[in-house]
């Protein structure tokens, strides 16, 4: 069983700290619990565990699963359920999602398939929310 997600209060940045665009917020999946997060296309998936702001500094989550084509990955990042509340009030549909500079970490190219256009995942099956515009 996987360990619960951290507490948002828990995850911070400092001002000074960079920030790396990594995708958006495309909406919210398993009952509000998760936010799912479409990466960008012109840069290889962030690894699981990465934690991502907004552009105010304000915690998502860390990605609990990656998942989708590498040219396009998904990220979903579980929330503990007194926190899910509180990202959903401030997390709009299209908001950018950053990961700190100096923490990230990329997909290493081993472990991409053979044609290197997807991840060795297991599939993974969401009930999407979209958030309204």
């Amino acid at each position: 069983e996987a360990p619960p997600p951290p507490l948002l209060a828990e995850l911070a940045v400092s001002t000074a700290t960079p920030l790396t665009r990594v995708g958006h917020v495309e909406g919210f999946a398993e009952e509000g619990r998760a936010v799912l997060i479409r990466g960008l296309s012109e840069q290889r998936a962030v690894v699981e565990g990465t934690a991502l702001f907004l552009e105010d500094r304000r915690p998502l989550g860390c990605v609990s699963e990656l998942f989708g084509p590498v040219a396009e990955p998904f990220y979903l990042l579980r929330l503990r359920e007194g926190d899910a509340p509180r990202v959903q009030a401030y997390a709009s549909m299209g908001a950018v999602a950053f990961a700190p500079s100096d923490r990230i970490q990329l997909v290493a190219p081993e472990v991409l398939d053979s044609r290197g256009r997807g991840l060795r995942l297991p599939p993974l099956v969401l009930q999407l929310s979209l958030l309204p515009a």
